[in-house]
C-alpha cells in the first residue's frame, strides 16, 4: 500500500532527459525562494512571445507518459527555476525559459508529485498521474512505498526505438524493478517490454545510481534523484 503522511499522498517522479553516457544530475532542492507565478489563462502568440508553452500531461497509464487527457489538469502548480506557472484545464501552461537542463516539479489538486529532470524548450511536456490512478496501480501489483521513499519511471530508447528487454535495478538492491507488460495495470519482473518501460517504486529518497543492462549488452549506470513521495520520471538513450 502507498503512504500517506500527514494526509498527503507521497509521489515519485519520471525524468525525460536523454543521455549518450553516465550521467549525474544535480541534487533537488525543495527550497525555493517565493517563485514569481505566472497565471494560467489562454495562450496569446503575441502578447506572450517571451514566455514558452509546455503542459503537464495527465495519464492514467505509466507505461505511455503522452498520452494526455483532455482535461483535468487544471489548477496545478509547475515551478523550474525558481518560477512557477499554473495550468490551465488541459495541462497548458506558459514558463520563462531556463537556461539550460532543469528539474521540473508539477504539484497540487488529485496528482502524485511529478519530478522531472529536463531541458526546455518548444516541447516541454510533464508527465502527471492522479493519486488514485496511482494507488490502483501500487495495489495491483503489490508494491510498497512508504515514508521517506518515492519512484522512479524511466524510459528506456535506442535511435527513436522502444528498447526492449533491458533490466534496470538500483545497485543498492532496495525496492522494486517493474517492467511493462500488455496490461495497463499489471507489471512484469523480468525485463523491458515492448514499450522500453521501467517502473521502481519504494526506493529510499536521496541520489540513487541506477544499473541498466540491455539484452546481451554490458550494464551502464544512470544516477537519479529520488524525492520523498513523488515519481521522478527519465528517459535515457542508450
Amino acid at each position: 500500500m502507498v503512504a500517506m503522511q500527514q494526509g498527503v499522498w507521497w509521489s515519485s517522479v519520471v525524468v525525460l532527459v536523454a543521455c549518450g553516457g553516465p550521467d549525474e544530475y544535480p541534487p533537488i532542492s525543495e527550497d525555493i525562494d517565493a517563485p514569481r507565478a505566472i497565471d494560467a489563462r489562454p495562450i496569446d502568440a503575441g502578447a506572450d512571445a517571451a514566455l514558452a508553452a509546455g503542459r503537464v500531461c495527465l495519464i492514467s497509464d505509466l507505461r505511455v507518459l503522452d498520452a494526455c487527457a483532455a482535461s483535468g489538469a487544471g489548477g496545478l502548480t509547475v515551478t523550474v527555476d525558481g518560477v512557477s506557472s499554473t495550468t490551465n484545464a488541459d495541462g497548458s501552461f506558459l514558463y520563462s525559459a531556463p537556461g539550460g537542463a532543469a528539474t521540473w516539479t508539477v504539484t497540487g489538486g488529485t496528482i502524485v508529485k511529478s519530478v522531472v529532470p529536463l531541458a526546455g524548450g518548444a516541447d516541454v511536456l510533464l508527465p502527471a498521474i492522479t493519486t488514485a490512478d496511482y494507488t490502483t496501480l501500487v495495489d495491483a501489483n503489490l508494491a510498497t512505498v512508504g515514508n521517506g521513499q518515492g519512484s522512479v519511471v524511466v524510459s528506456l530508447t535506442k535511435n527513436s526505438s522502444p528498447v526492449v528487454g533491458a533490466t534496470v535495478v538500483v545497485n543498492l538492491g532496495e525496492g522494486t524493478s517493474l517492467y511493462d507488460t500488455t496490461s495497463a495495470t499489471t507489471w512484469g519482473r523480468t525485463s523491458t517490454g515492448a514499450l522500453g518501460m521501467a517502473w521502481l517504486p519504494g526506493h529510499n529518497v536521496g541520489s540513487r545510481t541506477l544499473i541498466i543492462t540491455p539484452a546481451g549488452s554490458t550494464g551502464v549506470t544512470k544516477t537519479v534523484s529520488v524525492v520523498d513521495q513523488a515519481i521522478t520520471f527519465v528517459t535515457f538513450a542508450l
